[in-house]
């Protein structure tokens, strides 16, 4: 009978103890499309919302410019992007 007492009390103390499941993300949660990899299988419906609202599904910041700013030169000749294929 000892037994079956400490077998139920290690169960108890083990589902107590167990991984709590991670929260769901915040954009499934606001029925905003899931971010990460996913969005290579996002449906188009899912696309025309998540593109608009990428930035409350993914982190974003801004980039501040730094105390020295370097101008970028022109190009000495413009670039021609036409290509010739077989």
């Amino acid at each position: 009978m000892r037994w079956i007492a400490l077998t139920v009390a290690a169960a108890l103390l083990a589902a107590c103890n167990a991984p709590k499941p991670a929260p769901a993300p915040k954009a499934a949660a606001s029925g905003l499309p899931p971010g990460g990899a996913s969005i290579l299988t996002w449906t188009p419906e899912q696309q025309l919302y998540g593109y608009r609202n990428m930035e409350k599904i993914a982190p974003v910041g801004v980039v501040r410019r730094g105390a020295y700013v370097r101008e970028l030169r022109t190009a000495a000749s413009p670039i021609d992007p036409r290509f010739t294929h077989a």
